[in-house]
């Protein structure tokens, strides 16, 4: 009942902010009956229809004033809109004020390193608590982990995130070779067909290219998000043709930024099979050094104070995954999030 309240409160503050925003670009005289139902279509797509892409490309739109570029973004949109009807000094230059504090704030390194922190430490003591624990099947996220070998490129190359193919080759020797699911996207931005589409066969290729048995490892395309990936590994678990329909507990491989959710939605999706799957989490891609032992993160003056454009994308990735998770609660994936 209080999940339910609680997508219902959420639902209608992201009403009262999209209302807001059209309001500010849309003069009265172009709200039409079809675009009424339009928005009314996209909230029973959010709910009745899970994989549809359009409504979370809408969320994507919808959430792009919350995120510190966007912010700015809208504000110097209205402060030219404003201008042009009314100027005064006072108010101009309070808002570019907020510009310049939103900018700054979120571009130094200190912010993005605490906002990393809050997300990544529960992840890096969920792992040191399930430490020596295994599991018969491994899912591995591959979603932008590879790009493929198109000219110039002569080969599968790793992006910063492919570093988690190898961790999850490493993790299948030292537990005796779970079955391995991976999970990956179609290239929406490479026309064609075949391999070069399918970044779940890019990382496939990896995979059993650093020793992996190609008969321990499923594949499945998809949509790219967790969810997605959740729904195929469920078929993957359903599927007495797969002999995997006893599992009751899995290894999930991924970022540690999105591993919350990750844990979250897989809890969420394979709950009702049997009592329940057990996730064990395992993430790669950490952005912060978690205190342990003699290590400490020795913070910088003057650098971390230095706006960069590296901060800026972190932070903005962060803030990005708290609007994600707000999505995920609203569509009713997610068990609970720490």
């Amino acid at each position: 009942m209080f999940e339910l309240l609680t997508q219902i409160l959420l639902w209608l503050l992201i009403g009262v902010i999209a209302w807001y925003i059209l309001k500010q670009f849309i003069q009265p005289a172009f709200y039409t009956t079809l675009g009424f139902f339009v928005m009314v279509g996209l909230l029973v797509l959010a709910f009745f229809e899970p994989e549809t892409s359009v409504v979370s490309e809408a969320w994507s739109v919808l959430s792009l004033p919350l995120r510190p570029l966007g912010f700015a973004l809208f504000t110097l949109i209205m402060i030219i809109k404003w201008t042009e009807v009314k100027f005064d000094a006072k108010t101009f230059q309070n808002r570019q004020l907020w510009v310049f504090l939103t900018l700054f704030i979120s571009s130094m390194p200190v912010t993005a390193y605490w906002l990393s922190q809050q997300v990544e430490q529960p992840v890096a003591e969920e792992i040191r608590a399930t430490a020596g624990q295994t599991a018969p099947v491994m899912v591995v996220l591959a979603q932008g982990t590879t790009l493929p070998a198109i000219p110039p490129r002569t080969q599968i190359e790793l992006t910063e995130t492919g570093d988690r193919l190898r961790y999850a080759s490493d993790i299948f020797f030292r537990t005796g070779g779970p079955v391995m699911i991976v999970t990956g996207d179609r290239r929406n931005n490479v026309q064609g067909s075949g391999d070069l589409a399918q970044e779940t066969n890019e990382a496939v290729s990896v995979l059993t290219s650093l020793g992996v048995p190609p008969g321990s490892i499923i594949a499945r395309n998809n949509t790219g998000s967790i969810k997605a990936s959740a729904d195929a590994v469920r078929s993957v678990l359903t599927d007495e043709r797969q002999g995997l329909t006893g599992v009751r507990s899995i290894i999930v491989v991924g970022s540690a930024l999105q591993m919350q959710r990750a844990a979250a939605t897989f809890e969420k999706t394979l709950g009702d099979l049997g009592e329940g799957v057990r996730i064990i989490p395992r993430a790669t891609d950490f952005y912060t050094v978690q205190e342990e032992g003699d290590f400490r993160h020795k913070y910088r003056v003057p650098e971390d104070l230095i706006p960069s454009e590296r901060a800026m994308t972190q932070t903005g990735d962060l803030i990005q995954e708290y609007l994600t998770q707000i999505y995920y609660l609203l569509r009713g994936w997610l068990t609970s999030i720490n």
